[in-house]
């Protein structure tokens, strides 16, 4: 909530009906439909799934998430309560499906903390380090490494800085007085004492990384004997620009760290195949629809659910804007494709 006020005060509307809802909670709408809200793990805070109740049976829709044994903020996600669900019946479950393709369960957040200690800790030179700036478990691990160094942060780049004070103010964020500072204050500090926390990691060409590594951006510009980390995982799509920046900061004469050096530099926010599967068991639904993947990802999901004994009528694979109908049938709930809407996409540009 706290990041769609900060869009709304960017470019409005000037008044919108917000409404915030937590885990556990439930919202009724009219006398046959309700929601309410379980906790999930993801890469930011406040992932939930939602259980639908409808008159034909619950669904359960996942969004993204993982399965984090130890997530920072040690708020484990419910699966007891999906568990519950499953044992009731459940007809529908909507899954995460991004990740499929690898094999095992999504690490802890916690291990990237260690590895860009580890890393930072043996380096002499000035530190850049690049993710995802929604992610906000991983803004604090950075922080906790460079005070344990005697780093300094700065931030660099816009939606970095507006998720931090978004993330800080609501008290997502623990950050000791002093310990992030402007870019100003920071160069004048030694090499050594420095960590620059950047947006940019997908080569963004507008972004504070891609910035840097043209000599544009307001503050620094990346050289010789500077590091920068990439911890953060490849878009698909977003390949041949994060490529070109990397050889822009070789060329420089800077030091690239990134997944094929450290694997546990990053872990995704998305649950592996494993994790998926005792997604699968906990809801034990009749259906499955995967979501939120590439085309390749969600075909996986499907034969992660065959091998899980679902057959072919029982897991729906949609593309943008089929209607998936249930029905009564012969005493039992029935599901087909039927039909498709037009949808219209729209843009939100994030500076």
């Amino acid at each position: 909530m706290g990041f769609i006020k900060e869009k709304l005060r960017e470019r409005g509307p000037k008044k919108a009906s917000l409404k915030e809802l937590h885990v556990g909670q439930t919202v009724n709408l009219g006398s046959d439909f309700s929601f309410e809200f379980i906790r999930l793990t993801h890469s930011t805070p406040d992932a939930m799934a939602v259980a639908l109740k409808t008159p034909l049976g619950t669904v359960i829709h996942t969004g993204d998430f993982k399965l984090d044994p130890t997530p920072l903020d040690r708020q484990l996600a419910q699966l007891g309560k999906i568990e519950e669900y499953g044992r009731k019946g459940v007809l529908l479950l909507v899954s995460d499906s991004l990740r499929s393709e690898r094999e095992g369960s999504s690490p802890s957040e916690r291990i990237v903390g260690e590895a860009i200690f580890n890393e930072i800790q043996n380096t002499r030179g000035r530190v850049f380090l690049t993710m995802f700036s929604s992610d906000i478990s991983r803004v604090q691990q950075a922080i906790d490494v460079a005070g344990a160094l005697g780093r300094k942060v700065t931030l660099a780049g816009l939606s970095l800085e507006k998720n931090f004070n978004v993330a800080r103010d609501l008290g997502y964020l623990a950050v000791p007085k002093e310990q992030v500072i402007s870019n100003k204050k920071l160069k004048k500090l030694p090499v050594s004492k420095q960590l620059v926390i950047v947006s940019g990691s997908q080569g963004q060409s507008n972004s504070a990384m891609a910035k840097m590594t043209r000599g544009e951006h307001r503050a620094f510009k990346i050289g010789q004997g500077d590091t920068v980390i990439f911890s953060s995982d490849l878009i698909p799509g977003n390949e041949d620009r994060v490529l070109g920046i990397q050889e822009k900061i070789k060329e420089a004469g800077g030091k690239i760290i990134n997944l094929e050096d450290i694997p546990e530099i990053h872990v995704s926010g998305h649950a592996y195949a494993e994790d998926l599967k005792t997604m699968m068991r906990a809801a034990d639904a009749q259906f499955l629809v995967p979501i939120g993947g590439t085309e390749d990802s969600m075909k996986q999901y499907v034969k992660l659910a065959r091998g899980y004994n679902y057959k072919n009528d029982q897991v729906f694979l949609l593309s943008g804007g089929e209607i998936l109908e249930f029905y009564p049938y012969r005493d039992k709930v029935a599901a087909r494709v039927a039909g498709q809407i037009n949808l219209r996409e729209i843009s939100v540009v994030q500076g």
